[in-house]
Formats: structure tokens, C-alpha cells, sequence
């Protein structure tokens, strides 16, 4: 089970949370799917989100909650990304730590992809052993069977 963090939010984490709570309300989905979806990207429960949300957050974002509201009315394909603003501009997020947050999730994406031959030889070395696996278990299936009979028959003459 993943441990949740009792740590401080920073300002990265409120932007996700608000830019999702904000997407989910001009979507016409609820808040409480909003904290179950970032809740996951934060490792933070959903509880957590909503608290942080209610008591911190909302305050800042009342003009953009209506915005949204307004634009789920309307079915406006403007994303609501572009129109939230970051809070004010001492709490606003530097460009050195969304190039950061960037960078981190570009590695969590990242896939080190083999050679089409490589990655093929690879597959077949892992199929050659499963079959050997598997051959060595139907062998084992069949002792144990063999097992069984000869204690039955052995019980029967007794």
C-alpha cells in the first residue's frame, strides 16, 4: 500500500490540483472525481486534496470557478488552463520549477526502447524459458498423479 505524505504543499501541487478542479467543473464533472484523479497524481489522499481545495485554494479561484461554470453553459472549447491564473505573484511558480516539473515528468514517460532485433531475441529468450517452466511443471503434474494412484491402490489392499 503507497504511503501518503504529510508534508507541506507546494506551489507546483496547488496548480495541479486547481487547473484539475477547474477542468472538472467546466466539464460538468464534480469535485469529488476532481481530488480522486489529482489525489493520484499527488500521492496524497483524496481527502487531503478536498481540504487543501476548501480551506487554501478556492478563495483564489472564484473568478475562475465562474469562468468555468460559464463555459461549461456555453460547451466553449477554450481549456480552462489557459485562462487560470497562478495566484498572485509572490506565490506564483518560478519558470526554473515548471522547467523541473517538466523534466521530472518527461523521465517518468521516458521508455528505453531496445532494438527492434535486440528486443526480438529478448521475447524469445523469456518464451524459451516459460516453455521450459511450463514443461517442468506438467512433469511435476504428472508424478504427482502418479503418486496419488499408487497411494490409492495401496489403501485398496490394505
Amino acid at each position: 500500500m503507497k504511503s501518503t505524505r504529510q508534508d507541506a504543499w507546494s506551489d507546483k501541487e496547488d496548480v495541479l490540483l486547481a487547473n484539475t478542479v477547474l477542468d472538472f467543473i467546466q466539464e460538468g464533472k464534480t469535485q469529488l472525481d476532481a481530488f480522486r484523479d489529482v489525489a493520484v497524481k499527488l500521492n496524497r489522499t483524496a481527502a487531503a486534496c478536498g481540504f487543501r481545495w476548501n480551506a487554501s485554494l478556492r478563495q483564489y479561484y472564484q473568478t475562475d470557478i465562474e469562468i468555468a461554470k460559464q463555459q461549461r453553459k456555453q460547451q466553449l472549447p477554450v481549456s480552462i488552463k489557459e485562462t487560470a491564473p497562478v495566484k498572485d505573484d509572490k506565490e506564483s511558480i518560478s519558470l526554473e520549477a515548471a522547467i523541473d516539473l517538466l523534466e521530472k515528468v518527461k523521465q517518468n514517460f521516458q521508455v528505453p526502447r531496445k532494438e527492434p532485433q535486440e528486443e526480438l531475441r529478448t521475447l524469445k529468450e523469456e518464451n524459451a524459458k516459460l516453455k521450459d517452466q511450463l514443461k517442468r511443471y506438467q512433469d511435476a503434474c504428472i508424478e504427482m498423479e502418479k503418486l496419488c494412484r499408487w497411494v490409492i491402490e495401496e489403501a485398496e489392499t490394505k
